[in-house]
């Protein structure tokens, strides 16, 4: 609602990525119903990066772009191996959706690359009609760091909604903080980095991502020590 109608009608294309990073956000369907109605008023391309659909905590399921009603019209969804498998880094993903978006795409990749190493795409099959069952207990680990993170922040004075999937905890910084400085006070004071919000942007300013790629007694000391601060 907020896209004003001049700026949407010059506008090809519409990125959407939820779970989202870097701030764990999900996005509510009605929202996405809304995405794909804008996009087909406006004649959009919505682009949807969905590569934390199956990193997902407390029972949510991420929904897919393409369930919406009208999606396969207008969207082309994105995904990829390196967070559901833990492949990042072998650049393995996927595209599906409108067909003539899919086309376009298959003519510019195709021009840009000849295919990954062989053995890594065995890997990837492997992967992806292997037993999944391990994926779930995956998730509780990641959760259970999430945790672990929700209760040591207020004692560094900093807030956060629990995020519902990905990789990090978008905290907000303590009042009148400035985060790049204390980014770099934490780093200097007690050996701990929190990536500033800055780093994704003006609007991140006043936020942290926290990252749960970090075994829990990690996390716990970090927690110990930012609370010296």
């Amino acid at each position: 609602e907020e896209i004003p109608a001049d700026i949407a009608v010059k506008s090809p294309i519409m990125w959407l990525n939820y779970p989202n990073n870097p701030t764990g956000a999900g996005a509510p369907i009605e929202f996405l119903k809304r995405a794909v109605d804008f996009a087909r008023e406006y004649d959009i391309v919505i682009c949807y990066d969905n590569p934390y659909c199956d990193l997902t905590f407390d029972g949510y399921v991420a929904p897919s772009i393409l369930e919406m009603p009208g999606a396969k019209d207008v969207a082309v969804e994105f995904n990829s191996l390196s967070k559901t498998y833990n492949m990042a880094g072998w650049r393995v993903g996927m595209a599906v959706g409108n067909a003539q978006a899919i086309e376009a795409l298959t003519t510019v990749k195709t021009n840009i690359d000849s295919g990954i190493f062989r053995p890594l795409q065995d890997a990837a099959t492997a992967a992806l009609t292997g037993d999944q069952s391990w994926l779930a207990e995956r998730n509780l680990i990641y959760q259970k760091r999430r945790d672990i993170i929700m209760g040591w922040l207020p004692q560094v004075g900093m807030t956060a909604r629990p995020p519902k999937g990905t990789l990090y905890v978008w905290a907000k910084a303590p009042a009148g903080v400035k985060c790049d400085a204390f980014a770099l006070e934490a780093l200097e004071r007690t050996g701990v980095w929190i990536t500033p919000g800055t780093a994704f942007g003006d609007h991140g300013d006043g936020y942290f991502r926290i990252s749960l790629c970090v075994p829990e007694d990690r996390l716990i000391e970090a927690g110990e020590r930012l609370s010296r601060l």
